[in-house]
């Protein structure tokens, strides 16, 4: 017999409405008339709710159900995550809504290995995050260079207050390196293509900076801020798993 697990309760919540989130996504039938809104860009909206417990299916597939639409012209990518109660990801899929209310395109069907996470089906989340993408600043002359900054917000302090000078390598395309504990590290950034990543050496790390994940950004002057961007190298500057950073991206030293 098929089981669903529907929001019960709102665990946080940031620049969607009405509230609490939870009552207008707990349906037991289809109803587009009720839906919550994410927030104006720029700028990005996340809720986080939990959903109501149920037994360890015997088989079968697993699928989270959702349907979205964006409002307006800007590309408003959406990402749905399914957690555990202590924030560990379980599943997670980007989608694209259209100016209709529809399904989530290709299904979001967890794999085998995703299923296997789950070790408690009564203390299961899920987390909707929107947010606009930049786009190229169009018609501004951007410096020829730019400069990181790093803040720590958890478990790596080994860049906190360091500073990457970048240069411009080509239009709108930035690069820089520095070295740090006997290892270089670079950035680069390419506004309108969607992503930055830091890399050691000839490897990339698990980091990237995606364009998605902004909080905060201006075209004149320059500046792009992240928050909870993660660094998952647990050798470098004795940095922990699951460490994170706010960056900003300016024309300021």
């Amino acid at each position: 017999m098929a089981q669903r697990a529907r929001p019960i309760a709102d665990d946080s919540n940031t620049n969607w409405s009405p509230t609490p989130v939870n009552v207008d996504i707990r349906e037991w039938n289809t109803d587009d008339a009720d839906y919550v809104t994410s927030g104006d860009c720029p700028g990005s909206s996340t809720f986080k709710v939990r959903l109501t417990p149920i037994a360890r299916p015997p088989s079968g597939p697993i699928q989270i159900l959702m349907r979205l639409r964006k409002v307006g012209s800007d590309n408003i990518p959406v990402t749905v995550s399914l957690m555990k109660g202590n924030g560990d990801l379980i599943a997670q899929r980007t989608f694209s809504p259209g100016a209709s209310f529809d399904d989530l395109t290709p299904s979001f069907i967890l794999t085998p290995p995703e299923q296997a996470l789950i070790t408690d089906y009564a203390d299961l989340h899920l987390q909707v995050k929107a947010s606009c993408v930049v786009g190229c600043c169009e018609g501004v002359t951007l410096p020829d260079t730019l400069y990181a900054h790093f803040t720590n917000i958890s478990g790596c302090p080994g860049f906190d207050g360091v500073t990457f000078a970048l240069s411009q390598i080509s239009p709108g395309t930035f690069f820089g390196m520095s070295n740090f504990g006997g290892a270089d590290y670079a950035i680069m950034i390419a506004p309108g293509v969607g992503t930055c990543q830091l890399y050691r050496d000839q490897g990339f790390q698990e980091v990237a900076f995606y364009i998605t994940n902004f909080t905060l950004y201006s075209c004149e002057p320059f500046r792009l801020e992240f928050d909870d961007v993660p660094l998952s190298d647990g050798g470098f500057m004795r940095c922990s798993m699951g460490g994170s950073y706010h960056v900003r991206i300016d024309e300021n030293p």
